[in-house]
């Protein structure tokens, strides 16, 4: 699909990657596009769905001139379809957004006004109510996180000490902010690595009411039987090093940062604190998993 290069950029970007979402679809993007800030564009990224996902979008996309469609010519793994959604987008702030998730009409306003206000803030996220498959509520987020540090290094080293994860990335983002960051690597949890690099560059704020409502049920992605296949489809039927992959990209992470250098050893003083701290329960971990890796390279030589 080519959009319009003329046409105005909307002030907010919504992105909604899905595959095979027919259940819940239409729910979401009616909530999206009821939303009491309407300056938004919702960018539906179709992995190669075999259900009705791609029939539903272009009804929507056809009504709708707020809604782009595109679809990828094959599945790429939930990651890739996340950085492409992204890429896709031209609005000043941008979230991303699950195809089964809900939202109260006001979270984009809330949103956007403490983005408005406040140029340093990077990211603002809502507190979060669990509901079932059905809508059901199950649970009330269970911790609370704002990032208001003036410092990178301090903003990242709370995070690594007490940040969360899941729900603060499915906040509203200042794009120019996120397009310094590496965007979501390529294994299981790289999520909370992106948030961290985020924290790099801006605050984090959290509004205290529950306007995001996160479904839970047995279809979506922690229930996936192969998760290095599910992140990205190109390696599937790798092992899961997960923990030793997070270390590697955390390194990366540093080294790249846009930030100056006494930051950047601020905040690796900080990463190897954060790994001491947790140095008995992830020791042998890593140590698993960097032996698998090393026997995948041998067996590779053969």
């Amino acid at each position: 699909m080519l959009v319009n290069s003329a046409e105005k950029a909307p002030s907010v970007s919504v992105a909604l990657p899905v595959y095979n979402g027919e259940r819940y679809l239409r729910q979401t993007i009616e909530c999206l596009l009821k939303q009491d800030y309407q300056d938004i564009e919702l960018v539906i990224s179709d992995n190669a769905s075999s259900d009705s996902t791609q029939q539903i979008a272009l009804d929507y996309a056809r009504s709708d001139r707020r809604v782009k469609y595109f679809r990828n010519r094959r599945n790429l793994g939930v990651h890739p379809n996340f950085n492409l959604a992204f890429r896709r987008c031209r609005g000043e702030y941008f979230k991303w957004a699950a195809h089964d998730d809900l939202y109260a009409p006001n979270f984009l306003s809330h949103c956007v006004d403490v983005l408005d206000h406040d140029a340093s803030v990077a990211l603002c996220f809502t507190r979060f109510l669990a509901i079932d498959e059905h809508g059901a509520v199950t649970a009330a987020q269970p911790w609370t996180m704002n990032l208001l540090g003036d410092r990178p290094h301090q903003r990242f080293r709370q995070f690594l000490s007490d940040g969360r994860g899941h729900s603060a990335l499915f906040g509203l983002i200042r794009s120019d902010m996120l397009r310094k960051t590496r965007l979501l690597a390529n294994y299981w949890g790289a999520d909370r690595a992106l948030l961290a690099e985020l924290s790099l560059h801006g605050r984090f704020v959290e509004v205290p009411e529950p306007l995001f409502f996160w479904r839970d049920h047995p279809g979506r992605s922690p229930y996936s039987s192969d998760r290095v296949g599910f992140t990205d489809t190109r390696r599937r039927g790798r092992p899961d090093l997960m923990h030793l992959e997070h270390a590697l990209n955390y390194a990366r992470i540093l080294t790249t940062a846009q930030i100056g250098p006494a930051e950047k050893l601020l905040c690796l003083v900080g990463l190897l604190r954060a790994v001491q701290d947790r140095a008995g329960e992830l020791g042998p971990v890593i140590g698993r998993e960097f032996v698998t890796a090393w026997r995948q390279v041998l067996r590779s030589r053969r």
